[in-house]
């Protein structure tokens, strides 16, 4: 599982870089605000097999 997880963490940064996000969490942490990455970074995952 380790190289799954890093590979997912890797792609959640670089698309947070690109849009130029410093922190991310967690939605069950996110009290209000912010923009969900998900469907970006499974797009960017995808793209990469």
């Amino acid at each position: 599982m380790a190289p799954v997880q890093k590979t997912i963490r890797t792609t959640i940064d670089q698309v947070a870089a690109a849009q130029g996000i410093k922190s991310v969490v967690n939605i069950q942490a996110m009290v209000t605000g912010g923009k969900d990455l998900t469907s970006e970074v499974v797009k960017v995952l995808k793209n990469k097999q």
